[in-house]
């Protein structure tokens, strides 16, 4: 989260974390809409379900809603990672051009540019898409994880034991992975 807080801090910071998570738990909790409307919809009997009109419009308007909030969280997310690199990159820049003239004796200006492009790339190809995807993915399994866990609460134990064994893997990961990122 340090990370996060320090990347975003080029934009709004945590304001900007909050609004992001806010809008994707909305997200996240409109996409159970249509199912739930589904679900009572099918339970009637054939001829109310043929009769009645208000369940379909409540199933596209669910829908809909979905759509929207899945384009506004993109939208935001998109806005909020953009504005940030562009910030950092004006940073980045401000402090090559004010360093000491023995940083430019011993790098060269190929090596200086090479870096930043390489960095700048990261964060606005590859950063964008991979956050999105991890955490449209951690909202939907907290979301699924609720839902089942109301179905059969006995499940709530098999979640929590997985939460542990991922942060366990996480924690016994993280020092390979940055050995890793070191090397490249």
């Amino acid at each position: 989260m340090k990370d996060w807080k320090e990347f975003f801090g080029f934009s709004l910071g945590t304001p900007g974390m909050a609004l992001y998570s806010i809008i994707s738990i909305i997200c996240s909790l409109i996409q159970l809409g249509p199912t739930y409307v589904l679900s009572i919809w099918t339970a009637q009997t054939l001829a109310d379900q043929q009769s009645e009109t208000l369940y379909w419009k409540l199933f596209m308007g669910t829908s809909v809603a979905f759509m929207i909030f899945t384009f506004l969280r993109s939208l935001i997310f998109t806005w909020l990672v953009l504005d940030a690199t562009t910030n950092m990159h004006n940073k980045m820049a401000l402090k090559v051009l004010r360093s000491k003239i023995e940083f430019f004796d011993s790098n060269p200006i190929g090596r200086i540019t090479s870096r930043f492009s390489k960095d700048m790339l990261m964060l606005d190809q590859i950063f964008l898409g991979i956050t999105i995807f991890v955490t449209q993915g951690i909202l939907r399994a907290i979301i699924v994880a609720i839902t089942v866990s109301i179905v059969n609460p006995v499940l709530i134990l098999i979640c929590m034991f997985g939460i542990v064994y991922m942060v366990w893997i996480m924690k016994t990961g993280k020092p390979s992975m940055s050995d890793t990122q070191k090397l490249d």
